[in-house]
């Protein structure tokens, strides 16, 4: 999910390259792709060519950190040559699902280590905000209400300016890696489908009941055009789905599962802040 902390790993990660493993800078290439400094390299042809030529010159194996690599036009392209063609490590960030998908996973398959990453778990949480000698429940009533975004803990700000964040961090997701990324062209009808889905989170799902509603409305959605959104959700860590299992056939149904804010902070910007229905929010990762 976006601003869970992606770009701090990847960092943290070099930082350990540099000061534990001894290596040294001139070989570790880290690109942030969302910096217009590197926007020169966002096709695969250009970033390829750049690399292979820093590996030359560096007459050792290099260590490529690529933050965001999704903004890399066909990236899996020179990720995959790069591979092939040079002495190298890859590292990749992403902001979505969907780049373990498709070409990459016949390109890249069984030669990848896929780290989901999500938002901070209560336990976290606490590592967090350790040093402000906070009693325990009033950072748990923090948690419930605000989640566990780790750019919340460097805003320092107002409940008012975190839920501005929050609200800001829920559009940039809903516009850039399922709207847009999906061609959803009624992103109303999809604000009412995560609505309710947020308002029923912990409830055994059922997406009849989700079209019923909507054709109560006036509203007409088909129940697998439902299903692909959440498809669509679940693709960018908006969500999390919980299936039943069924332990006499040892296999998953394939109907009546849960569904999850894949961070209570989100949800509560989405619908406000709720304090009575504490059993549905938390979630199996908190």
């Amino acid at each position: 999910m976006r601003r869970s902390g992606k770009s701090s790993l990847l960092n943290l990660y070099r930082n350990w390259l540099v000061n534990e493993k001894k290596i040294e800078e001139k070989n570790i290439v880290y690109i942030n792709f969302e910096s217009l400094k590197y926007a020169n390299l966002t096709e695969y042809q250009a970033l390829y060519d750049y690399v292979c030529g820093i590996s030359s010159q560096a007459g050792t194996k290099v260590y490529l950190l690529f933050d965001e690599i999704q903004n890399v036009k066909e990236w899996e392209k020179a990720v995959n040559a790069l591979r092939v063609d040079c002495d190298c490590e890859i590292v990749l960030t992403g902001s979505n699902a969907r780049l373990l998908s498709g070409e990459l996973a016949t390109l890249l398959a069984g030669r990848y280590v896929e780290i989901q990453m999500f938002p901070l778990s209560f336990d976290e949480f606490l590592e967090f905000r350790k040093s402000s000698g906070e009693d325990i429940h009033k950072s748990f009533d923090a948690f419930l209400r605000f989640g566990g975004l780790p750019g919340l803990h460097e805003l320092q700000a107002s409940p008012r300016a975190t839920s501005q964040y929050l609200s800001d961090v829920f559009n940039s997701v809903l516009l850039k890696d399922v709207v847009s990324r999906n061609n959803i062209r009624d992103s109303e009808l999809l604000n009412r489908i995560i609505q309710f889905i947020f308002d029923n989170v912990g409830s055994t799902f059922s997406a009849k009941n989700i079209s019923d509603f909507l054709k109560s409305q006036g509203r007409k959605l088909g129940v697998e055009t439902i299903y692909n959104y959440l498809d669509y959700l679940e693709n960018a860590f908006v969500i999390e789905r919980v299936k039943r299992f069924d332990l006499k056939g040892r296999k998953y149904l394939e109907t009546q599962e849960k569904i999850y804010a894949a961070d209570v902070g989100i949800r509560n910007s989405v619908l406000g802040y709720r304090p009575s229905d504490i059993g549905r929010r938390i979630s199996p990762a908190s």
